[in-house]
């Protein structure tokens, strides 16, 4: 008999982009006989979606209200406690895996009084990413409280994980990790074109102070060879940004681009040479992160320039020299990209693809996922 799956989320799962992790989780597992439906909650300031969607096999059922003032959203998100509770309670799921902090303390009053399995999948250290002190207190008593009742819990790397099991003095878990590594469904990378007349470099990600990038423009200034830098991402404040490239006289080097969608990113990183990774490091989620930027970029046969994360350094020897470089500050990426010769990171390409492909794909672990599930819950 089919056990059924309610996946939680405490944001859409389609809008405005594939929230890819749970998504290629979800086809995992549904190959495998299960059935899986998601819930999320949705506070949106502009867009109402559709309450039920059918998304590739997938049923979306979805919580939303109009994000207000502080007091109305504390009250709207005591009403998607409630709802969740009721929606789990009413479709007879046999399983809720729940991928957010927020939506786990129903999730565990639903495992509590309705006696069903419950799955942390955490994502993040979402106790240590620079949240208000009030919602990082409120979070680590919600895990605290609950980590006792699950019954798999999922993590992105070994040392958060071991965060994790250290915080709560958790001895005896099932517990598994599901890096973020890319599944090859989802690319169409072949024919990787990188030309060696002009240097493309790749920024996703936040625009802001905040990821220091206009630190990061500043340090473009001093680049001695003929490039291009695209920064792709959420901009609040466009106009301080421009301004900056204006001043540095970066104007036909550096564009401000919003985001894209996948088939157009990866458009654009098939011809890019080196993708940047901007973290604050001050904080131990970061610290300690499992960007998937990471293996895209390697993926697509770009070379990529990240924090100094040590838990890559081992991944950094397999790959060739300067595959991946390390800053401590963000103002070194100029000195790193001035060290590279491009005619040599274009014979590099495929390389650097090919190692990806050949042992950092979801493909090659999502087994892991299926025989642990199968394990707890083949016979409730």
């Amino acid at each position: 008999m089919k056990k059924n799956i309610i996946m939680i989320l405490e944001q859409d799962l389609i809008y405005p982009y594939l929230d890819i992790r749970p998504y290629k989780e979800a086809e995992t597992l549904k190959k495998s006989g299960y059935d899986v439906d998601f819930l999320t909650w949705n506070f949106f300031t502009q867009n109402y979606y559709q309450s039920i969607e059918e998304y590739k096999g997938f049923r979306i059922f979805r919580l939303q209200y109009k994000k207000l003032n502080k007091f109305v959203s504390a009250f709207q998100y005591c009403l998607c406690f409630i709802n969740t509770f009721l929606h789990i309670k009413k479709n007879k799921y046999d399983i809720i895996h729940c991928h957010d902090t927020l939506p786990l303390l129903c999730s565990f009053l639903a495992k509590i009084i309705l006696g069903k399995k419950l799955v942390y999948d955490a994502h993040e250290l979402s106790t240590e990413m620079g949240k208000p002190r009030i919602i990082s207190v409120f979070f680590k008593f919600v895990e605290y409280l609950t980590c006792r009742y699950w019954d798999l819990l999922i993590t992105t790397n070994k040392q958060r994980t071991a965060v994790m099991l250290n915080r709560y003095q958790i001895t005896d878990i099932n517990s598994i990790i599901l890096n973020n590594y890319p599944k090859l469904d989802y690319y169409n990378f072949f024919n990787i074109e990188k030309k060696t007349d002009l240097l493309i470099i790749l920024y996703q990600g936040e625009i802001s102070k905040k990821r220091e990038t206009d630190k990061l423009i500043k340090a473009f200034k001093n680049l001695k060879i003929s490039y291009k830098l695209l920064l792709i991402g959420k901009c609040k404040d466009e106009m301080y940004f421009k301004q900056i490239i204006k001043n540095y006289g970066l104007e036909d080097k550096v564009s401000l681009l919003q985001p894209l969608v996948n088939t157009e990113l990866h458009k654009i990183m098939k011809i890019s040479h080196i993708g940047i990774i901007s973290l604050d490091m001050n904080i131990l989620n970061n610290e300690l992160c499992e960007p998937n930027k990471l293996y895209e970029y390697l993926l697509f046969g770009m070379s990529v320039i990240m924090p100094n994360c040590q838990h890559f350094y081992q991944m950094s020897m397999e790959f060739p020299d300067k595959a991946i470089q390390f800053y401590d500050e963000i103002y070194e990426v100029s000195t790193l990209i001035n060290r590279i010769d491009i005619d040599i990171l274009c014979n590099l390409s495929q390389i650097n693809s090919d190692i990806i492909q050949n042992k950092y794909l979801w493909n090659n672990i999502e087994d892991k996922l299926i025989n642990k599930y199968n394990t707890l819950f083949g016979n409730i």
